[in-house]
């Protein structure tokens, strides 16, 4: 009985030494060190995030860099009685041969802007034709139609068509209140949107 008493008092004796400790608790200040590396550890990797988006955005627009229009030259036509303003940079080609209109682009080609009247034959040209055969040519990505007038823009092979048109009532070669047509025309590519979409809101105000 000696005997057997002994031996339990060992294992007890052994059991209690191997007993696994309890992980302690990290104290207030560790606890508090601990939620501040994780929360610099966050914000590091959104820093490192937009950089590199910002680096992404400023590769995009390195080539054609965000800027306005303020310098332009004024064409005035006088067989239809309207004037436009155009970059002062752009090249103007002659006025076509029955004084209609002309044609301006930009030095690499790229940007062209033409501007145009021609009289209003009941059938043949009248806006409601002009606006139909925009609709049928391009793939549309705007358009709004007024009584006296429409704008239609596309985007097709990589540039930006922009196109309004203006029906009003002119002086013509003596004759008194002949219905016109006015339209100025643009198109430039996708890439130089932020250059060129300012001077369509400037053919918008211009043909009121």
């Amino acid at each position: 009985m000696k005997k057997l008493l002994i031996i339990s008092l060992i294992f007890t004796s052994i059991s209690c030494f191997n007993e696994p400790k309890k992980a302690e608790k990290p104290s207030i200040d560790e606890q508090e060190i601990i939620n501040n590396n994780k929360i610099n550890e966050r914000k590091s990797a959104k820093s490192k995030t937009n950089a590199s988006s910002n680096i992404l955005n400023s590769t995009k627009n390195e080539k054609y860099p965000s800027k306005s229009l303020t310098k332009y030259n004024t064409y005035c036509n006088k067989r239809f009685s309207f004037c436009i303003d155009y970059p002062s940079d752009f090249i103007s080609s002659e006025e076509s041969n029955n004084g209609d209109g002309q044609t301006f682009h930009s030095k690499d080609g790229e940007v062209s802007i033409n501007a145009w009247g021609e009289l209003v034959v009941d059938g043949v040209s009248t806006l409601d034709i002009n606006y139909e055969r925009e609709l049928t040519n391009n793939k549309i990505s705007y358009k709004e139609k007024k009584n006296n007038s429409f704008v239609i823009s596309s985007i097709e092979n990589g540039k930006i068509f922009y196109r309004k048109t203006l029906k009003r009532k002119i002086d013509y070669f003596g004759n008194e209140n002949i219905n016109t047509l006015i339209t100025i025309k643009i198109s430039y590519p996708i890439e130089q949107k932020n250059i060129y979409d300012g001077y369509c809101k400037k053919i918008n105000e211009v043909l009121e």
